[in-house]
């Protein structure tokens, strides 16, 4: 049964925050709430959020286009960030997310074109899709030694990244999980990558060949528009130096390459 609660605006059904119909900019979320529900505060103004220790969802959309707000703690008791949480807050400068994390849903942090502070915990294994595509402002990151999956685009056009350190045991890269990071100076990825999508670092115009190391997993070039092959004669899938003169070959992965694929994509 659906409560409205008339002091503080918040519609509250078995524990889910459905709505708020508040008209304050700062919030306080009454104990007792352990999800916020679908779009609860899509396109809000709101300024300011509190939310208690108890709430364990945020659901899908929950904070979308709120682009009043400013910062967002998450306490401890929330694991589940659904898609597109807090996508397109693009006053949103900080953002304390949960130590309890698993998986950081696809698109949570979309287009927070402000967003700069941002820790990814440790405990977290999964970071979906577009998690933080179009996030102009970090320039560092450090990922957590429990992480094992980057999806695609998820931190595509993050357009001032100078470095990333990435973890013992990751597995996977998703296809152009980091495209377009055009300040992106190193990369140092371990062993333990088995899978690395097409184009994970295209347009990373940035990086040094010389300095680069990854596995040779990737099926399909993942270094194209970096020059790595054009200006540097390394290879576009693997970033080893490539042999020949009408033609390129690796023999670190035995990627065979024409010179106008090189003048073209490399």
């Amino acid at each position: 049964m659906e409560q409205r609660a008339k002091d503080d605006g918040c519609s509250i059904n078995n524990g889910v925050l459905v709505k708020y119909y508040g008209d304050s900019p700062i919030v306080e979320i009454p104990s007792g709430v352990v999800a916020i529900g679908e779009q609860c505060f899509r396109r809000l103004p709101i300024e300011e959020v509190h939310i208690p220790y108890g709430v364990q969802i945020i659901g899908h959309m929950a904070f979308d286009e709120c682009r009043n707000l400013k910062s967002i703690t998450l306490p401890d008791s929330v694991t589940t960030v659904q898609g597109q949480a807090f996508g397109s807050c693009t006053s949103l400068v900080s953002a304390r997310l949960s130590s309890s994390l698993d998986t950081l849903g696809s698109s949570a942090f979309y287009c927070c074109e402000n967003l700069k502070n941002v820790t990814i915990p440790e405990g977290v294994r999964v970071i979906l899709q577009w998690a933080f595509r179009y996030c102009k402002r970090p320039t560092s990151l450090t990922l957590p030694s429990t992480l094992l999956y980057i999806g695609d685009c998820a931190f595509d056009q993050c357009e001032n990244l100078t470095t990333v350190s990435f973890p013992d045991h990751l597995e996977t890269i998703g296809k152009c999980a980091f495209s377009d990071c055009k300040k992106l100076t190193t990369l140092v990825l371990p062993d333990t990558v088995t899978f690395i999508g097409e184009n994970a670092f295209s347009g990373c115009v940035s990086l040094d060949p010389k300095t680069v190391k990854v596995p040779p997993v990737a099926q399909r070039p993942v270094f194209q528009r970096t020059g790595f092959c054009k200006y540097g004669g390394y290879c576009v899938r693997c970033g080893g130096k490539l042999n020949g003169i009408f033609k390129y070959t690796c023999p670190r992965c035995d990627l065979v390459l024409s010179k106008d694929y090189c003048r073209r994509w490399g």
